[in-house]
Order: C-alpha cells, then sequence, then structure tokens
C-alpha cells in the first residue's frame, strides 16, 4: 500500500486519474497476489505443523528405544516455544482473508 501511495504522491504533476482497463489489470494481478501469498501462507502453517508433528514423533521413538519417559517434558518445552505458540501465521490467513473479502 506504501508503494502505491508513493507512486501517486510522486506523481503530483500528472493527471492521477487511470484508465477503466489500466484499474482492472491492476486489479487482477493484485488478486493473483494475494492469492499466492495466502496459499504461501496455508504451505508454512502446515510445515509449522508437520515440524510439531516431527518432534512428537522423534521423542515417541526415543521413550521407545531409550525405554525412558521424556516426551511430555519435551512437548511442554516445544509446546511453549516460539514454534508451538506462535498464533502469526493464523493472524495473517485472517487479515489476508479479511483484506480480499
Amino acid at each position: 500500500m506504501s508503494t502505491i501511495r508513493s507512486v501517486l504522491n510522486d506523481s503530483k504533476d500528472k493527471d492521477p486519474r487511470f484508465k477503466k482497463d489500466e484499474l482492472k489489470e491492476a486489479e487482477g494481478k493484485l488478486k493473483v497476489a494475494f492469492i499466492e501469498f495466502y496459499r504461501k501462507l496455508h504451505i508454512l502453517k502446515h510445515y509449522s505443523y508437520v515440524n510439531l508433528l516431527a518432534f512428537s514423533k522423534m521423542l515417541k521413538k526415543y521413550e521407545k528405544v531409550a525405554l525412558r519417559r521424556a516426551a511430555r517434558s519435551y512437548m511442554k518445552t516445544v509446546d511453549d516455544s516460539y514454534i508451538g505458540s506462535s498464533d502469526e501465521l493464523g493472524i495473517n490467513l485472517s487479515n489476508t482473508n479479511g483484506a480480499w473479502n
């Protein structure tokens, strides 16, 4: 948005009107960019989930091999860490969805 404002502010001596086809083209490009951004956020959220699942499975395997109960305390540490507790992706997904709709 700031880039668009800077372009408009730089063109003060020019007539800031745009043709309908230029606006449609810009709107189409923005729509494609938003869709791609939203899709990439979903991929990143899935990647984060898979990483948490991998931690869980590795700890389960460790418990089985070492005959030692450790998964609960380690998973609590992982859940309390940024990777387990951050909701930034969910917020960004909601904001992106809300911005376009």
